[in-house]
């Protein structure tokens, strides 16, 4: 591991890596860096404003950040996690339409939304129910004057990748607020009720995938015991053998719709139209109940797998994970609390979504 001395000041905000090296390479030319041939003799107290880390590798870095903590100029622990303001936390799903009877792909058409309160699981046929819900848990409270104009109650609502889930609320015109989006992909926004007190309801509608980056197949071996994985996991369902017609017509034939799956999972699907009770016949089930228990099924291993990632952060790190958008601004505030950057010098300060 290098570590050098600023003797200087270099300002120039860089948009990327290349940019970055010439920055490095320039400072370098002007004699901006000094190195320290023999660090363990260095002192970090007094220095540790003046100090930048080139590590070789991050464990090199890791190791060099907490010998060099000074733990009495930082508060403890349990005072760095910034609690989050939500009055509650919603897990929510939806199901569409993607194809017509005639095998062509259509604009999806939102045909079911399940949503997890706690233990109570609600559903209805669109996005609507959901905010027709939250707003009546609040639709009599009286209206208190808040600081700033900001709503009085806050609600959180998780989905399994947003960026496809947010076309449903967008549809039905809310107005919508505090947008934050990377690459083209929708982290976060929320929308406001107002109820005819006049007192606010802010509802943020977040991704998880963000948060924890698999498919929602592979959560519950991450955070599940076995036992809980046999009543808690996502079940087989063919998307594209639900149209609306058959829908409506609301019986399934099994070996129709086991074209539209893998053949290794037909028997995983007759399970679970076993275990859901959707079973007519052999050979028929009720489409509209496997869609339910299938959505259903869902939001219960999202909201199982963040609860439980939630809880085991708390207990470990003493770190709230619902005050963080993404795994990035989580692991930033992580090496923050960690003391890890210390010894570094901020040259480009920027939010961390």
């Amino acid at each position: 591991m290098n570590i050098c001395q600023i003797r200087g000041n270099c300002i120039r905000q860089s948009k990327n890596l290349n940019d970055s090296l010439s920055v490095i390479k320039l400072m370098y030319k002007l004699n901006m860096f000094e190195e320290i041939k023999d660090y363990n003799e260095f002192n970090y107290k007094q220095n540790s404003k003046q100090l930048i880390s080139a590590p070789d590798n991050a464990e090199d870095y890791c190791k060099l950040s907490f010998q060099s903590i000074d733990h009495q100029q930082h508060p403890n622990d349990d005072d760095i996690p910034k609690c989050h303001s939500f009055d509650k936390i919603l897990f929510a799903d939806t199901e569409a339409f993607t194809i017509d009877d005639d095998g062509k792909f259509i604009n999806h058409e939102c045909y079911l939304c399940v949503w997890a309160d706690g233990d109570n699981y609600q559903e209805s046929k669109d996005v609507n129910g959901l905010m027709r819900y939250i707003y009546k848990i609040y639709e009599n409270e009286e209206y208190k004057k808040v600081k700033g104009g900001k709503a009085q109650n806050n609600v959180l609502v998780y989905w399994h990748n947003l960026s496809y889930d947010c076309q449903f609320i967008i549809k039905e015109k809310y107005q919508i607020d505090d947008v934050i989006q990377n690459n083209g992909k929708m982290m976060q926004f929320s929308i406001t009720l107002v109820n005819r007190q006049g007192a606010k309801v802010r509802i943020v509608f977040r991704d998880s995938y963000i948060m924890l980056s698999e498919k929602l197949s592979k959560l519950p071996e991450m955070f599940l015991s076995e036992k809980e994985q046999k009543q808690i996991q996502k079940e087989v369902f063919c998307y594209n053998y639900y149209t609306k017609s058959r829908y409506l017509n609301n019986i399934g034939n099994i070996d129709e719709a086991s074209k539209f799956i893998n053949n290794s999972t037909k028997q995983e699907f007759i399970e679970a139209l076993q275990k859901s009770d959707c079973l007519l016949d052999d050979n028929c089930f009720d489409m509209q109940k496997y869609a339910l228990f299938y959505c259903q099924q869902d939001v219960r291993v999202l909201q199982k797998c963040v609860q439980k990632f939630a809880e085991l952060l708390w207990q470990n790190q003493k770190m709230d994970l619902y005050s963080y958008i993404s795994i990035s601004s989580l692991s930033l505030a992580y090496q923050i609390k960690e003391r890890c950057f210390d010894n570094c010098q901020v040259i480009i300060k920027q939010q961390v979504y």
